[in-house]
């Protein structure tokens, strides 16, 4: 269920960045602190209670990222950021391409910190794939599709240990928990796990002679494997 939407276009202060990178992943803690990840790197940290800008930096080690997703983790750093600052959890930054790898970043509002790099060795994603954290569980799905398929395939680990963990981790399909495959959408942009249900933004719709401001959240049960419902974002996009 999703109780309030966000809309940046209410706080003009959190447009006001020096990057002229495409806007990607995004993250909100606590519904207060958001940062928003951009191509290549550039995260911005704002206060959604006031509207506030607070900065913006280069995550750590993502100059050639996409950073195409973000999702809180379970673990905090044993060190924060900013000491004087909030603490907030370890951040899992989706790389998408390349070698499609997923950060852990312990963030602040002034930087952050490459702490992990997770590796997946498989077959299934030849072209990007996406990282999701089922935080209240303690899972990590990798979501993904081959190049030329119409359906994402999903794969589900247990989440790996960071404090005290391995700075690069391996997995692979003899790690895997559960896969199943979805459809229905063109291009993702932003996955979410929240109670038992994974949220996917579609911007493109699979009819391309519908305008390419189609705006949707696709809604899938993890223990049935089915979507269970598709919310429109579309009317939100010019308010």
């Amino acid at each position: 269920p999703i109780n309030e939407i966000i809309c940046l276009g209410r706080f003009p202060q959190i447009n006001i960045v020096t990057t002229n990178n495409p806007v990607q992943g995004l993250a909100v803690y606590q519904g207060h602190w958001l940062f928003q990840l951009y191509h290549h790197g550039p995260c911005v940290v704002a206060d959604l209670s006031t509207g506030e800008f607070l900065g913006q930096y280069i995550m750590d080690g993502t100059e050639l990222s996409h950073n195409n997703n973000a999702c809180w983790g379970v673990e905090f750093p044993d060190h924060k950021i900013d000491e004087d600052g909030p603490a907030f959890p370890y951040l899992y930054v989706s790389e998408c391409g390349t070698k499609r790898r997923c950060y852990v970043q312990a963030v602040g509002i002034s930087g952050s910190r490459l702490v992990q790099e997770i590796f997946l060795e498989s077959e299934s994603y030849n072209s990007w794939n996406d990282w999701i954290v089922d935080a209240a569980n303690g899972f990590l799905y990798a979501f993904g599709r081959p190049r030329g398929a119409s359906e994402y395939v999903i794969k589900k680990f247990a989440l790996p240990k960071v404090n005290g963990g391995p700075s690069k981790v391996y997995l692979s399909d003899e790690d895997k928990i559960d896969e199943f495959t979805i459809g229905g959408m063109l291009t993702s942009q932003g996955s979410q796990i929240h109670d038992g249900y994974l949220f996917v933004t579609a911007n493109l719709p699979i009819d391309e002679t519908l305008p390419k401001q189609d705006i949707k959240v696709h809604v899938f049960e993890l223990a049935s494997h089915r979507q269970v419902g598709v919310i429109d974002f579309s009317h939100c996009l010019f308010e």
